[in-house]
């Protein structure tokens, strides 16, 4: 009786209690009272037999009122019982040692995808597709023959689709201590799951994204940066093309792209404000369109023909300063998200910045090609030196004049004047000019290099 609810015990122990009282109180005061009443053997007698019946009428009563009692406060705790089981949205549930359903719950029933009647004396094999059920029925075994507590994470079909419980079981004991059967507690925990997957998806999403990002900080090179950001953005966001157009003046030109590689090379050109790409640049602001077949906002024929259904687009801009269009495309409907419009806003603000340094190095590029061929062209012999007098440059006129080659005199010092050698170098300055014979060190421009 250890293992007994403490209101049993308590429900027991004040009945026998009771009973023995009023049963020795009734055989005591009533022989007694008897026997002042009359010394009559066969009224004596009769009295007796009257005195029997009353007691057993008297502790029927008594014992009635003291169990009625003690059932009203048994059902009160087992209605609480009951509406916490009830009430709960895990699902709750007690098997025997066959693996049949002694309890369950109302939740652990609508997992099922059934009633409670119906469930009640089936095993898993009668209510689940026979993979599923071999997986539990393998688990349940597991905690019977180990003795622990044991946690699982069980996938059930719910309808069209899959729900994840988190399954805590144990043994289920008698009073004795022996196992009798198994309880379990699951948690529905799909969204919990779902969640994570999404956390995790974004992580990575943005690592990758992160990887390409600073991979294109890394370049100056603008061919292999933008080809590198496409395809990376292609592979993270599942698209099947994606696009970058330059601004330049009021149009935006196609600068690179994957996937398409007819579009790349029609030469097609956007004004500010029209089309897809004309639209996003005027309003800067990103755009999804989920069918570009009947889209008007779609008019480049070549996007049509190649299949293209989905297009999801950002502005490149910095300060306010649109630098161009970044698009990514799909062959088939794509859902709108959030997730993916964040995503692609967060790779164009970081590589906006990337393709203008790009943009800034090439011009910078073409600036020192220009002035390295006016200096190679220049009429007067020019000269370039270092802090150290080195000679750096050294240009066609000056070979003329001195007679030295270009690669007679770089990294060399200038010789000393010794008036007998028409040959010698010009002494002062570390930018000077030479006009004709005369070695007159002219300066062009007193400062270092």
């Amino acid at each position: 009786m250890k293992d007994e609810p403490p209101s049993i015990k308590h429900l027991t122990s004040t009945i026998v209690f009771i009973y023995a009282f009023f049963s020795s109180f009734w055989i005591l005061s009533s022989d007694w009272l008897l026997m002042l009443l009359t010394s009559d053997l066969k009224l004596l007698t009769q009295l007796q037999t009257l005195k029997g019946w009353a007691f057993v009428i008297l502790t029927s009563g008594l014992i009635y009122a003291l169990v009625e009692r003690g059932l009203r406060s048994l059902k009160a705790s087992y209605t609480l019982f009951s509406a916490v089981i009830q009430g709960t949205t895990d699902a709750i549930f007690v098997k025997n040692l066959e693996g049949r359903y002694l309890m369950i719950n109302s939740a652990g029933a609508s997992a099922l995808g059934r009633a409670i009647e119906d469930v009640i004396g089936k095993d898993d094999t009668e209510l689940l597709a026979p993979d599923i059920a071999h997986k539990i029925k393998h688990e349940d075994n597991k905690v019977l023959s180990s003795g622990k507590t044991q946690v699982y994470e069980d996938v059930l079909p719910l309808g069209q689709q899959e729900r994840t419980y988190l399954s805590t079981k144990y043994i289920y004991r008698n009073s004795e201590g022996n196992p009798i059967g198994l309880i379990g507690i699951a948690r529905d925990i799909t969204e919990r799951k779902q969640l994570l997957e999404e956390l995790k998806r974004e992580k990575e999403d943005l690592a990758a994204l992160g990887t390409v990002t600073a991979k294109s900080f890394s370049t100056l090179n603008l061919e292999e940066l933008l080809d590198g950001l496409l395809q990376r953005v292609v592979e993270v966001m599942g698209a099947d093309a994606a696009f970058i157009l330059l601004k330049k003046e009021n149009h935006l030109y196609v600068r690179a792209s994957v996937g398409i590689d007819e579009v790349a090379d029609s030469n097609y050109t956007v004004r500010l404000g029209q089309c897809f790409a004309g639209t996003i640049a005027a309003r800067m602001q990103p755009m999804y369109v989920e069918d570009a077949q009947s889209d008007f906002r779609v008019i480049n024929r070549s996007l049509k023909q190649c299949g293209i259904r989905t297009m999801l687009g950002v502005p490149l801009e910095r300060n306010g300063e649109l630098a161009g269009v970044l698009h990514v495309d799909w062959l088939s409907i794509h859902p709108e998200s959030d997730r993916e419009r964040y995503l692609l806003e967060i790779t164009a603000e970081r590589c906006t910045m990337a393709i203008l340094n790009a943009q800034l190095y090439q011009h910078s590029l073409q600036l020192q090609e220009l002035l390295q061929l006016q200096f190679d062209h220049m009429p007067l012999g020019c000269i370039v030196n270092d802090q150290d007098l080195h000679v750096m440059e050294w240009n066609a006129a000056a070979e003329k004049i001195f007679g030295f080659t270009k690669a007679d005199v770089l990294g060399k010092k200038p010789l000393r004047s010794d008036h007998t050698s028409s040959r010698s170098l010009p002494r002062r300055g570390h930018f000077s000019t030479a006009n004709g014979g005369r070695d007159d060190g002219t300066e062009c421009q007193r400062k270092h290099y």
